[in-house]
């Protein structure tokens, strides 16, 4: 079973994102682990790195996931993948890697 890790930065991009998932029926944001997509996403492509699209224009090895608004930036280890960036609206790749 392939594995999953996130880079510091990947790591706090996705507490930031998690922050703002909103609830159902509720006007204000508040956390809610089971609604995260981003946790689906992570071991699906763990198991199967070549999921995303070839990023190697950006960095070698990198391969990124679109998901709604977010890109995800990551690279495809032996046990699994290497999360290195959640990137959103506005962040340009060029600057953020």
């Amino acid at each position: 079973m392939g594995k999953y890790r996130l880079s510091k930065a990947a790591d706090r991009d996705v507490s930031d994102i998690y922050i703002y998932i909103p609830t159902v029926n509720s006007a204000s944001p508040t956390p809610m682990p089971t609604s995260n997509p981003l946790n689906l996403f992570f071991p699906n492509s763990a198991e199967n790195p070549a999921l995303g699209f070839d990023a190697s224009n950006l960095r070698e090895g990198y391969r990124l996931f679109i998901h709604k608004r977010h890109t995800i930036n990551y690279q495809a280890l032996k046990s699994g993948i290497m999360v290195v960036r959640i990137l959103g609206p506005g962040m340009a790749a060029e600057h953020h890697l």
